[in-house]
């Protein structure tokens, strides 16, 4: 199976629409706080790559960017589907 990775991102400032849209084509988008994303896709470096320039873009301070662990229940929930 392949592995989904996970990265938190953390933004000075929460992500307009459009600006969600954009990140959307290319990875699955989760909002949790007002300028925190939970972003999903294959590729760890290209999505960090992806996630920098996009805040360089959009003149967006980017605060934090880590590689979420997976738990125990993620990956069964993975194996499993």
């Amino acid at each position: 199976f392949t592995s989904e990775v996970t990265l938190l991102v953390k933004f000075n400032q929460a992500l307009s629409s459009s600006q969600l849209k954009e990140l959307e084509q290319y990875m699955q988008v989760e909002s949790k706080n007002n300028n925190e994303y939970h972003l999903k896709g294959k590729d760890e470096e290209a999505m960090k790559a992806m996630v920098f320039n996009f805040a360089v873009k959009n003149q967006l301070m980017l605060s934090e960017m880590k590689v979420s662990e997976n738990s125990l229940e993620d990956i069964f929930k993975n194996v499993t589907q």
